[in-house]
């Protein structure tokens, strides 16, 4: 990472070009999810239609800017307007970075992406992430007018030392660029220079070296920077940031200042992470890496997160309570619509009730993982569904139900619950690296710790929602009313996942 005074504001996308990439991005996911929309429509009754393809809509809006980002270093809507997503060594992100910055948008969007307006326009995914939005056209440098070049070349020494290299350094880079040239070529560049600025051959020649501070031999050159700085002359795209990297580098030489010399090293990695990514390389998915997050990372982020983890457990069972013995009203309104609800549920098919419930519950999960960057909303999330449960045990007691109602949450239950748990540990101690910053640390490179210890722990739970939401579709209605055999069900899903959770990767961790 740069650490000798680099202004990350010098490279980065203005809000306006950032507000407008992501509108162009919300517009193709929501035309992504158009049609399942339409099909949920026909699947689902009403209420329940808009609870699906919210989730939905989250879960592809977090999948494709995660995907592209992670695997193009931009979406398309970023592509318009010239931006791509590199770290803070000015190098294309991972797969990774990728997921924990957009995973984190849960925490930005509470704040109405107001980082956004920092000086180095990080909101807080990127300092979770640890990248930057950068702008092409803040990165490419900026050569002035001719007459600009004029004043500038003569400035007294010590005056305008960023610009007289950058100049300097264009000029070296035309050097060579017209060794590969030849004469017949400046002769139509010498007629097109004449036809636009009213001048014979010969005045534009001396026009040209005036202009540049050049000698009699170097003709070509100063006839190139001028063609192209009125526009005579045009390079192609490819090659036009490829000069502009070869620029940069020239003016890090040239140039004796360290701080400058900073800016033109920064920039000139930053065109050549462009310039690779131009040129087609991408990140691939690696299957092999995901088998082995879930074999060792998730389990050695789940031991190492225990403490966080306990704490979600102990804030939820806190939060039942409270709703069983403190909140009688919430329980008198759920007793009023238990029965309504269970019938429209009884007209979903098994299939349609598996899709409700994980598209659910992975937007939960996702939003308890990301949402810890904001401090409130892991908490506020869990406290909210610990009250629930409370209070609907409540409301069936009433009714006489109780055991109807165990026996109704147990079998998916607690597998359930033990995912959430695992999202929370992740959002938990990235809201702990917000509050106490360790020392030395500022909050985005303590939080970015933070998701470097408990990302996959926290995302990667998604999956496990997927067997809980199969259990509550296809077998906890046939375990109503019989307590004994839904606790084994919960019990044994449960189990399996915290034998898992505890013992796995240990092998590798002994012979390390």
């Amino acid at each position: 990472m740069f650490s000798t005074g680099f202004d990350y504001s010098l490279i980065k996308g203005n809000v306006i070009q950032r507000i407008l990439a992501h509108l162009i991005d919300i517009v193709i996911v929501i035309a992504l999810t158009i049609p399942f929309w339409v099909l949920f429509s026909f699947a689902l009754p009403d209420a329940l239609n808009l609870m699906a393809s919210g989730s939905f809509f989250f879960i592809i809006y977090i999948l494709y800017l995660s995907v592209m980002e992670g695997t193009r270093f931009t979406t398309i809507g970023k592509r318009r307007l010239g931006l791509y997503v590199l770290d803070l060594n000015l190098e294309p992100i991972s797969l990774r970075q990728a997921f924990i910055r957009n995973v984190v948008r849960v925490a930005d969007s509470v704040f109405i992406y107001l980082p956004l307006l920092s000086r180095d326009g990080r909101r807080i995914g990127d300092g979770a992430a640890g990248t930057i939005v950068v702008s092409e056209n803040a990165i490419r440098p900026k050569i002035p007018s001719p007459s600009l070049c004029r004043k500038i070349l003569r400035a007294p020494s010590g005056v305008l030392t960023q610009e007289k290299a950058i100049i300097k350094a264009f000029l070296l880079e035309l050097e060579e660029e017209s060794k590969e040239m030849d004469e017949g070529l400046f002769n139509k560049i010498r007629d097109s220079l004449s036809d636009k600025l009213k001048l014979d051959g010969e005045s534009v020649d001396r026009l040209a070296l005036d202009t540049f501070l050049l000698e009699e031999e170097k003709v070509n050159v100063a006839l190139l920077a001028l063609a192209l700085l009125t526009r005579t002359v045009v390079f192609k795209e490819e090659k036009v940031i490829k000069v502009a990297k070869e620029i940069y580098r020239k003016a890090s030489e040239i140039c004796q200042e360290p701080s400058v010399r900073s800016i033109f090293q920064a920039k000139e990695r930053a065109l050549k992470s462009l310039i690779l990514i131009k040129s087609g390389f991408h990140n691939k998915i690696n299957l092999r890496g995901l088998l082995k997050v879930y074999s060792s990372v998730i389990p050695k982020q789940f031991r190492e997160n225990l403490q966080y983890f306990l704490f979600s457990v102990v804030l939820f069972v806190s939060a039942i309570l409270l709703g069983y013995l403190k909140l009688g009203w919430l329980a008198d309104l759920f007793k009023e619509a238990i029965v309504p609800a269970g019938e429209e549920i009884e007209e979903i098919s098994q299939l349609g009730l598996f899709l409700i419930i994980f598209l659910n519950n992975a937007r939960v999960s996702i939003a308890m993982c990301g949402g810890g960057a904001s401090v409130f909303i892991t908490p506020v999330l869990l406290m909210i569904n610990g009250i629930m449960v409370g209070s609907i045990g409540k409301a069936m007691e009433g009714l006489g139900k109780f055991l109807f109602y165990y026996s109704g949450i147990t079998p998916h239950g607690l597998l359930e619950l033990s995912a959430f748990f695992m999202s929370c540990a992740s959002g938990f101690r990235a809201a702990k690296s917000i509050l106490f910053p360790q020392h030395g640390m500022s909050r985005y490179k303590s939080l970015k710790e933070a998701f470097d210890k408990s990302f996959e722990l926290g995302f990667g739970s998604i999956v496990f929602l997927g067997p809980a939401a199969a259990i509550e579709s296809f077998i906890t209605e046939r375990l109503m009313g019989n307590p004994r055999y839904a606790t084994y069900v919960g019990a044994g899903a449960a189990s399996l996942l915290y034998v898992y959770l505890l013992l796995g990767g240990r092998s590798k961790e002994s012979s390390c």
